[in-house]
């Protein structure tokens, strides 16, 4: 269970956020994120499956490539995504559902945003699955600075590969009308990874109701940084989100292990390969600061896990010149 200073850092960091006040009109073209996932967000008293993970990324407005391009914008990140059978203090292989895995990553994606308002990032990441990770380090240390339980069946953890992933995603407005008194749109999404660490692909909405960007200049999309002066309808945003989506999913390393190993690991787990996924919260963004808090369902990615998931997710980002 997360300790009280830990829930009462949350909404310390919002208050900070929303309290933040703009400086200056000149356009911002870089952008700085923080984003944080964790069950134990949601206070569920149990820690398990897609445990912890975070995401320190940078990104900048570059200069558009090809006129059908309205912006451009590159973006790089660190991560890591840590993963527990059902409960954590599980010891007996026999009772993981899943395996304990690290998966640590960095990416490399750009953005194109169009003039009717669909965008399209592609990318590629490079990844480590196992020991080689830190996730064991990283959970064992948080879990020691928070003053709560040890994880101890990390001993069973994958066992090491290094993986290359591509990545693409597309965005496109279904009713989307970028007016001042607009307080609702839809978008189609699809998106697909190919790679030896994730294979998948998803089809899905994003509902949005609110005081709310176009999706070229929206923190919903992490666009609202620019090469050159945009004008934007509203000096901040606040919106309300649901984004459901079918995943289909044909190769997954963090429950399969490496896909190119012979030995994959003391413990693996079979592959669900339909799911169902939504999420469901809020953005919010002043001119300098953003600010993204969520929830996740999703559906049983391993026909051996006992539950289906649920997480919190909290992001945070930074705008400059």
């Amino acid at each position: 269970m997360v300790c009280r200073r830990t829930i009462l850092l949350i909404p310390a960091l919002i208050a900070v956020v929303l309290g933040a006040q703009a400086q200056g009109s000149e356009p911002l073209s870089k952008e700085i994120f923080f984003i944080t996932d964790n069950d134990n967000y949601l206070l569920q008293r149990r820690d398990g499956y897609y445990t912890n993970g975070f995401n320190l990324a940078y990104q900048r407005a570059v200069t558009p490539r090809k006129a059908s391009t309205q912006k451009a914008i590159m973006r790089y990140e660190l991560g890591q995504m840590i993963f527990n059978p059902w409960k954590y203090s599980i010891v007996d292989p026999e009772q993981m559902d899943r395996p304990f895995a690290g998966y640590l990553f960095v990416k490399l994606s750009r953005s194109r945003f169009f003039k009717n308002n669909a965008n399209f990032q592609y990318g590629a990441s490079l990844g480590l699955l196992g020991p080689s990770s830190g996730a064991q380090s990283v959970q064992r240390k948080y879990h020691s600075l928070i003053n709560i339980y040890e994880v101890r069946g990390w001993g069973y953890q994958l066992r090491n590969e290094p993986s290359l992933n591509l990545h693409g995603q597309y965005t496109h407005p279904l009713y989307s009308k970028a007016r001042l008194g607009e307080a609702v749109d839809l978008h189609a999404v699809a998106r697909a990874n190919i790679g030896n660490a994730f294979t998948n692909a998803a089809a899905g909405l994003f509902f949005r109701i609110g005081a709310m960007e176009s999706s070229n200049q929206s923190v919903a999309w992490n666009s609202r940084i620019a090469s050159s002066g945009q004008a934007f309808l509203r000096r901040s945003e606040f919106f309300v989100f649901f984004q459901p989506e079918i995943i289909y999913q044909a190769y997954n390393a963090t429950l399969q292990g490496g896909m190119f190993l012979k030995n994959k690991g003391p413990v693996t787990a079979s592959l669900n390969p339909l799911l169902y996924q939504h999420r469901v919260g809020f953005m919010y963004s002043s001119p300098r600061f953003g600010l993204s808090v969520g929830i996740i369902h999703r559906t049983k990615e391993s026909k051996d896990m006992r539950r289906k998931e649920n997480y919190g997710s909290l992001g945070m980002s930074y705008r400059i010149r």
